[in-house]
């Protein structure tokens, strides 16, 4: 290992042993190692009766502490709503956090909703939030319009 490479900076992973769907998804087992993780579901494996039902264990990998540089830099994770015509609708901090970068949720007018996009990105503060937004909108004005309802 390079020992001039900074140990903070390496994505560590964690393997998580899973089951389940929806509201009776659950984790059964952690680890620091897929060895281990693979060992475990080998070890726990249903008959070949079970093979794809609800309770056999699946393997997920996920980053450990994903977030970690954008919270050491201030930033904090908002969705922001903004209408087709460039009115900013709502702003939150946003806790259902699945991406580190920006995510953008085109949806046109029915009946019910008015055309608007769903920014949700990482920002120092409520205007930075709104700044990022709103290039969005006009970049969406700009390249693909409002015709159909999108995620970019």
């Amino acid at each position: 290992m390079d020992n001039n490479k900074d140990m903070s900076s390496i994505e560590k992973k964690v393997f998580i042993v899973v089951s389940g769907d929806y509201s009776d998804y659950r984790i059964e087992a952690i680890f620091d190692g897929e060895d281990l993780c693979d060992a475990f579901i080998e070890r726990h494996k249903c008959g070949e009766r079970h093979q794809g039902s609800r309770d056999e264990l699946r393997k997920e990998i996920h980053s450990l502490n994903p977030c970690r540089k954008l919270l050491a830099d201030g930033l904090t994770h908002f969705c922001v709503m903004v209408m087709s015509n460039g009115d900013v609708d709502t702003v939150d901090k946003d806790v259902t956090i699945n991406e580190t970068m920006t995510v953008c949720r085109i949806m046109r007018e029915t009946h019910h909703v008015k055309s608007h996009v769903d920014v949700y990105c990482w920002a120092r503060d409520e205007d930075h939030a709104i700044k990022i937004a709103t290039e969005k909108r006009q970049e969406i004005n700009a390249t693909i319009g409002w015709e159909k309802d999108i995620d970019f």
